[in-house]
């Protein structure tokens, strides 16, 4: 009997032996619990998948992505990071209006969890979004517009173009563009009316339109062929006139009349004209006609060689729209004249000099080549100055440390005191400032290498100038006139190449002006054939 009841409690511990091995054997990596949330941040190509994932204690995971597709057989995979249990995937270039499926999976090789599948759907694509329209340029006859795409709505844009109407009227007028840009000017409008316009943008969603704009003509003298404004105005009206708006094409005859009503005859005698404000926007310069002033005549769409020269009532002008160039003296000694108004067409010109009244240039918005920034102008890039007008009567000159460059003449005749170029300019056109009587002192960036011919040619009381270190030329006649100059401060160790001509017409220069140079190069400049004949030298200390 004890026999069989150790025998029982044998078998009783071998199967608890055997429950506790399988116990201690079993598997030790549970799979991860898995879930997905809504999607966010949809839009036509892109979307944010996100969820959880919870790794049991003592489990490892290899792997963790999202899936996704249009099908269960496009489905394709994205690996997403994993931080404090949070999964998130970015999804780019995806297909506008278009509904994917998508889960989330995660695991090892030998085991794989999938969380349940859901959808969501990309928005469709829509009708271009159009921003306002504006007027870059108008005249009785025409209208520079423009207006910018915001949004193309996801599809290649196949119409662009602008839309008019006659207050009125019911036909429509469009003007389709040839490409997406909208900037254009429209014509044959009826002077001294009123019009609606709006923008238009199509795609293959549909069609779009702009706020719609108001846009009244003015009223102005029009004519057909080249010389008949000389028919239009009669000689017993033409000293009355004081604004005119001119649409049609101009030779020298018109020309020549024009400087007439504006104060100056073809052979530059004053007269009793009052013409004031020019409006030239939809008339076009024409080779042909008399010598609009004794001596030069018309070239096609150039503002020519003193063109405009010494008349005297000039205050506002705006140049005609396919005027492509202006010439030397074009509005030289126009006392009165304060506002220029420079087409998109026009890319090259010479300053101006002698207009004591100019303060501001402006340019038209799609010009490739100009722009003005507070009436100065400058090229596009606003790297290069072109041109300061003489109005602006600031006592120092403040220009912006991206400035590379001043043009031929740009600062002639200015009115400023003081100048101290940013590092950043390292070119000087010929002739910068020119004539520029109340210019006392100067000083050049680091960056000119050459300083150009009649720099500073005129500059009756300049005083005080500084040349960088790394000067290495200095042009003819750049100090022609400059009979007050007490003070020349040259920074660069190697004398720079010039010659007397360099300082031709400075007056007494080599015995009143005080040459100041780096201490280490005072012999070099003593012994050199040009900055040597300076009577006093002074060193200048690091």
């Amino acid at each position: 009997m004890e026999l069989k009841y150790i025998l029982i409690l044998l078998i009783g511990l071998g199967v608890v032996s055997l429950v506790s091995c399988a116990h201690d054997n079993a598997p030790s990596n549970r799979p991860p619990t898995l879930t997905v949330d809504s999607v966010v941040g949809v839009t036509r190509t892109s979307a944010i998948l996100a969820g959880t994932l919870y790794i049991p204690e003592r489990s490892r995971v290899d792997f963790c992505r999202f899936c996704y597709g249009t099908s269960p057989e496009s489905i394709v995979s994205v690996d997403c990071p994993v931080k404090q249990g949070v999964v998130y995937a970015r999804l780019e270039g995806l297909r506008p209006g278009t509904t994917y499926l998508y889960y989330l999976e995660a695991g090892t090789e030998a085991q794989r969890v999938m969380s349940d599948s859901r959808a969501f759907r990309t928005l469709p694509n829509e009708v271009p979004t159009l921003g306002r329209v504006t007027i870059d340029a108008q005249g009785p006859f025409s209208a520079m517009l423009r207006c910018r795409v915001l949004e193309d709505g996801g599809e290649v844009l196949t119409h662009t173009g602008f839309e008019y109407v006659l207050n009125g009227e019911e036909e429509t007028v469009r003007v389709e563009m040839v490409d997406s840009c909208l900037a254009t000017r429209i014509g044959g409008l009826v002077p001294h009316a009123v019009y609606t316009v709006r923008a238009f943008a199509e795609n293959a969603v549909g069609r779009a339109y702009s706020e719609s704009l108001t846009l009244t003509t003015s009223d102005a003298f029009v004519w057909q062929q080249p010389g008949d404004l000389v028919v239009l105005v009669e000689d017993a009206e033409k000293y009355k006139v004081e604004t005119m708006t001119l649409a049609g094409p101009l030779d020298g005859a018109d020309l020549r009349l024009l400087r007439d009503m504006a104060g100056r005859d073809a052979e530059g005698r004053q007269t009793a004209g009052r013409l004031a404000r020019l409006d030239m926007t939809d008339s076009r310069i024409v080779e042909g006609g008399l010598s609009y002033d004794g001596s030069h005549y018309t070239e096609a769409d150039v503002v020519g060689n003193g063109l405009f020269k010494h008349c005297l009532s000039l205050q506002e002008v705006h140049l005609p729209s396919g005027a492509k160039r202006m010439d030397t003296d074009a509005f030289t000694g126009c006392h009165a004249l304060r506002r220029l108004m420079i087409p998109e067409s026009l890319c090259t010109l010479v300053p101006s000099a002698d207009c004591p009244s100019l303060t501001e240039i402006e340019v038209s918005a799609a010009n490739p080549e100009l722009s003005s920034l507070q009436g100065v102008l400058y090229d596009k890039e606003g790297t290069s100055l072109l041109w300061f007008p003489l109005g602006k009567d600031d006592a120092e000159l403040e220009l912006s440390p991206t400035l590379v460059r001043l043009g031929d003449y740009a600062l002639q005749g200015c009115r400023i005191q003081s100048v101290q170029l940013p590092s950043s300019v390292r070119e000087l056109g010929i002739g910068v400032f020119h004539n520029a009587k109340s210019l006392k002192q100067v000083t050049l960036s680091e960056g000119v290498v050459r300083v150009p011919t009649a720099l500073f040619q005129g500059c009756d009381s300049l005083r005080t100038v500084t040349l960088g270190k790394n000067t290495e030329y200095v042009g003819e006649s750049c100090f022609d006139g400059c009979t007050a100059l007490s003070e020349l401060r040259v920074e660069a160790a190697v004398p720079p190449v010039c010659t007397e001509v360099s300082f031709l017409g400075a007056g007494e220069v080599y015995t009143r002006c005080i040459l100041c140079v780096p201490a280490t190069s005072v012999v070099t400049y003593r012994s050199h054939a040009v900055w040597g004949k300076f009577k006093y030298v002074k060193r200048i200390e690091n």
